[in-house]
């Protein structure tokens, strides 16, 4: 492994890695996310043909019918990513490991990794962002771990929804906002996202950056750090990888849950069963 000067990450509370990813790593996680996908369009009995032979094409299709037809259906897939054989080598990776590990100053062994799952940008629709907000918010009983993003298939731009993040943002501690929406028109709509909002108002003095990079980079960000995902404005659904890696040393709690908080608001309970739900066929 190489030194690494990690003094921009302590200054402005985040950092990119260029190509960090291997791309074969990275297929094979998108083909076990296309199989969920296909596997839970089949047992709604969607039709599957996209008169495509392109896999990314082939895949937007699926994502895009199985979103308007089914969304929890589609959050579903993200949480059966996780456990897949592909996320796990990822989520190994020894590279990756290095670099948290320097960072939290936690033995490998120590680390616990969330993911990798994907977050997904469609185009022109605000159900699946999140605004202004810090992941210490969301795991506010963890006391030391790190967050990471990477683009999966295409580049992010400005154009398909990236994300910002505040620079040096990560240096204090911040207030928020709860509810379920993305904006005044869609405030309290629990089709979208729940979100823990640090209101505009509270960063206007911070330089907001759009993390402009590619498919095979490494974006590492401080628990602290405050990001917010951006409107897609283009045609084409946008993708990215994420994972938080955690050490519990320090932590005030003997739970297994990362995300144990005790807030008002919690993910509301959602009916697995459908009307006529089918095995899927391959």
């Amino acid at each position: 492994m190489t030194f690494i000067d990690y003094d921009d990450f302590i200054n402005d509370g985040s950092m990119p890695f260029t190509s960090f990813w291997d791309e074969k790593d990275l297929q094979s996680f998108l083909e076990s996310f296309y199989d969920l996908v296909k596997m839970q369009s089949q047992k709604l009995g969607l039709e599957l043909n996209s008169n495509t032979n392109d896999f990314h094409e082939q895949l937007d299709h699926m994502v895009l019918q199985l979103n308007n037809a089914d969304p929890a259906a589609l959050d579903f897939v993200t949480s059966m990513l996780i456990i897949t054989k592909a996320a796990k080598k990822i989520a190994s990776n020894d590279n990756f490991l290095h670099i948290t590990s320097d960072i939290l100053g936690s033995p490998k062994e120590r680390l616990l990794i969330d993911g990798p799952t994907i977050l997904i940008n469609l185009p022109q629709n605000k159900t699946r962002l999140y605004t202004w907000h810090a992941e210490s918010h969301w795991y506010p009983k963890r006391r030391n771990f790190l967050n990471t993003w990477s683009p999966l298939i295409r580049p992010k731009t400005k154009e398909n929804g990236t994300m910002y993040v505040a620079r040096k943002s990560h240096k204090q501690k911040w207030d928020f906002s709860e509810f379920y929406g993305f904006d005044k028109d869609s405030v309290d709509d629990s089709s979208y996202f729940l979100q823990y909002e640090i209101p505009d108002e509270e960063i206007k003095n911070l330089e907001k950056i759009p993390v402009e990079i590619n498919p095979t980079d490494l974006y590492v960000f401080h628990q602290d750090c405050v990001h917010a995902a951006s409107v897609n404005t283009s045609d084409t659904i946008s993708y990215s990888m994420i994972m938080k890696v955690f050490d519990f040393t320090k932590d005030l709690t003997l739970s297994a849950n990362q995300g144990e908080r005790p807030y008002r608001y919690t993910p509301k309970d959602v009916a697995t069963g459908r009307p006529r739900l089918k095995p899927a066929t391959y």
